[in-house]
């Protein structure tokens, strides 16, 4: 009888075990591919085309709980996905890469429930969930977290395809004459409720009376304007120049801001202009979000104590944040611009609704930048994403991706970003923090408990401006009752998937103000 190896009798169920192991791996790689395409910029074949590199997902990256990013082939980094999307993403490359699959949640409160039933972001998969009961501990204790139904999970968009393009172009074609409808209706109400105004104001006229003087700084108003008339004169005749506000709460002048500038002030979608009228310059930096956009940042300074760094500085420097170490040669690259002892605390602007950091700009020295930049403080201003010059690091105007997005990424991602760079810039440990309206909106969502509550050690003040984190009696307005009442389907009917309103931005180019 002839000997047989022991091994021979565990041969075939081995081989079936590995066959099984690389079966469910080929079918986990056909699946990975499938995700990694739905969730890319661009098909295989359409990069091929373009000859450019793989915009495949590779990953999803979560910020916080409800945010995953998507992280590209080539290194780049897209908006937000859907969660669901994203774990599955996650999951079938665990799998590729024999890896027990945690979906890479960072944090354990993750879910909220709206208030029309809709869950937002992932359910608790173990009994750990935080409590809401007065007596739970602080580190447990967590309020209940509703999302408005105006708030809808944002939607997902995969390559370019004939199927998009015709969806984008319906709702392009809706939105654009819905959304200046909508306007007008506004704009109208407006016009028909000044009429008692307008009719008290002729009657004024008549009686050859200026109804201006009911104006509360009537008188001031007309100061100031005699002295901007009186300094454009002396600009134009070439007298040393002076700044026109002569304001007690205004920082002492003596001769140490002198302005570049001067003359007829025209309007100019320009922070750099308006600060070189009051002695002052600007310096533009560009700064990468954790989802890929690019934001501005502005940074205020006096030209006879600082130096500006070198323009090939100004970029922005990849998307993660708070990772200079103190080694870094950009680090405190700002900072050492300064004179030897003459370090300024950093202070961070973000602008309001609609608006700019340029409104932090626009009235002289009694502009609250300016005015704390004379004071001694090293005056950063913050931009959010796709204001007048939308730009991202992957994506392209018309791309729906480029405006999927909320006033909660606002907050997670973009003032993250903007805090990051200035620390890098300044080589501090913390800043103040100055917000006005939105701004105030995204910062309360950023310091939140679900959200990024981390930034806190970053800053050491938060000054909020007119506080926009109840709605008051403005939601009682019709038009904001309408805009409650309507679901997510027929909200980008009238207002598109694309920038909101865009009218307003052609009409912004051709009357700035």
């Amino acid at each position: 009888m002839p000997h047989v190896s022991s091994h021979t009798h565990h041969s075939e169920p081995d081989a079936d075990v590995d066959s099984t192991k690389l079966n469910h791996k080929a079918e986990a790689a056909i699946e990975f591919a499938h995700q990694a395409e739905r969730l890319a910029q661009y098909t295989p074949e359409q990069e091929r085309k373009r000859h450019s590199d793989s915009t495949q997902a590779v990953e999803a990256k979560f910020v916080t709980a409800q945010d995953p990013v998507i992280v590209t082939a080539n290194g780049n980094r897209l908006p937000a996905v859907p969660i669901d999307e994203a774990l599955k993403l996650n999951r079938l490359k665990d799998q590729l890469d024999d890896r027990q699959s945690d979906g890479r949640i960072p944090v354990k409160y993750i879910s909220r429930k709206a208030r029309d039933g809709t869950m937002h972001g992932i359910l608790e998969r173990d009994g750990a969930c935080q409590s809401s009961e007065p007596s739970a501990p602080l580190r447990e204790a967590a309020a209940p977290s509703r999302t408005n139904p105006m708030f809808p999970p944002l939607p997902t968009y995969g390559p370019p395809s004939l199927l998009r393009t015709l969806h984008c172009c319906f709702f392009r074609t809706t939105s654009s004459v819905l959304s200046f409808l909508f306007l007008l209706v506004i704009v109208l109400g407006a016009a028909f409720t000044s009429i008692p105004l307008a009719f008290e104001h002729i009657r004024l006229r008549l009686l050859l009376k200026n109804p201006d003087k009911r104006r509360p700084f009537f008188e001031e108003e007309q100061r100031r304007k005699k002295a901007r008339a009186e300094a454009n004169r002396d600009w134009a005749k070439g007298k040393p120049p002076t700044t026109p506000a002569e304001v007690e709460t205004s920082p002492p002048q003596d001769g140490e801001f002198v302005p570049t500038e001067g003359g007829p002030d025209p309007l100019v979608c320009d922070p750099g202009y308006y600060a070189r009228r009051v002695g002052l310059d600007v310096e533009m930096f560009d700064v990468e979000t954790e989802d890929g956009f690019i934001i501005e940042l502005w940074h205020v300074y006096n030209p006879r104590e600082y130096r500006p760094v070198s323009p090939s500085a100004h970029g922005p420097r990849g998307p993660d944040i708070f990772r200079t170490a103190t080694s870094d040669p950009e680090f405190g690259e700002a900072e050492r611009a300064f004179p030897a002892g003459n370090k300024k605390y950093p202070v961070l602007m973000i602008h309001g609704l609609l608006q700019s950091a340029g409104a932090y700009c626009c009235t002289d020295d009694d502009s609250l930048a300016f005015y704390l930049a004379k004071s001694g403080y090293d005056v950063w201003l913050g931009n959010n994403r796709c204001g007048f010059n939308p730009r991202h690091t992957l994506l392209d105007y018309s791309d729906p991706r480029m405006w999927s997005w909320n006033i909660r990424q606002m907050g997670v991602l973009d003032l993250p970003a903007l805090i990051s760079r200035v620390l890098s810039e300044t080589g501090f440990e913390k800043l103040g923090l100055v917000c006005h309206s939105q701004g105030t909106t995204q910062t309360l969502v950023a310091l939140a408990k679900e959200q990024r509550p981390d930034i806190g050690e970053k800053i050491s003040v938060f000054c909020a401006l007119a506080p926009a984190a109840y709605a008051g009696p403005l939601i009682g307005k019709a038009y904001f009752k309408f805009m409650r009442v309507i679901n997510p389907n027929f909200f980008r009917c009238i207002f598109g998937i694309h920038a909101f309103i865009p009218f307003m931005m052609r009409m912004h180019k051709i009357l700035p103000a």
